[in-house]
């Protein structure tokens, strides 16, 4: 019989890493979320993922760092894939509740999709000397949404006098309000009602007349 490997003391495992390294993001996603950027510390995330504060500085320098891996990347990623999502809609209205569906999260809340979203944006038009952010949420947003509205109206789905850049920052606005609606207002299970809602709302009004 083979004698039993033993790791020897010092340096944690690789899984051990990478099991912290999740259990410190999941932490500070959290954290974020429910305290802002300003009032989250190390300290509070080191408490919520059981871990020590020189295990936190172990996988991350600073508090920026660690906001953009825990909040601002992901929440970019689910833009970006609700925007590529949504262009396989061949409609606007289409179109546009698939995007407010996957970027919320409304089929899946317990994804906290929304929360993301929201704290992202939240923290984005904050003071730039807080925090470190490429506003990349905020601008794929606006960038899906004004491009589906230009092609709207090239398929005269859209007037051609709708102004859109004022359109799209109403989405805009209003992404942003219902991404906030789970931390702010009610419960997340709410959410795919409200996205229903918000596609009876745009086609009887923005695609009316």
């Amino acid at each position: 019989m083979a004698p039993i490997a033993r790791r020897k003391p010092g340096r944690p495992s690789a899984e051990t890493t990478t099991a912290n390294r999740q259990r410190i993001l999941r932490a500070a996603r959290e954290s974020f979320i429910e305290f802002g950027y300003t009032t989250t510390t190390f300290e509070v995330i080191a408490a919520r993922a059981g871990l020590s504060r020189p295990a936190l500085h172990y996988h991350f320098a600073n508090k920026p760092q660690l906001y953009r891996d825990a909040i601002d990347r992901p929440a970019a990623a689910v833009i970006a894939e609700a925007a590529a999502t949504a262009r396989n809609s061949e409609t606007l209205t289409s179109q546009l509740v698939s995007f407010f569906s996957a970027a919320l999260g409304a089929d899946n809340p317990d994804q906290c999709n929304a929360q993301l979203v929201a704290a992202a944006v939240r923290e984005s038009v904050r003071d730039a000397k807080l925090i470190v952010t490429d506003h990349s949420v905020l601008r794929a947003a606006r960038t899906f949404i004004s491009s589906a509205m230009r092609e709207a109206v090239d398929r005269d789905e859209l007037s051609s006098e709708t102004n859109i850049a004022d359109a799209a920052e109403a989405m805009v606005a209003v992404l942003c309000g219902i991404a906030s609606y789970p931390t702010a207002v009610g419960p997340a299970e709410n959410l795919p009602a409200i996205v229903s809602a918000f596609e009876l709302l745009i086609t009887d009004r923005l695609l009316a007349g």
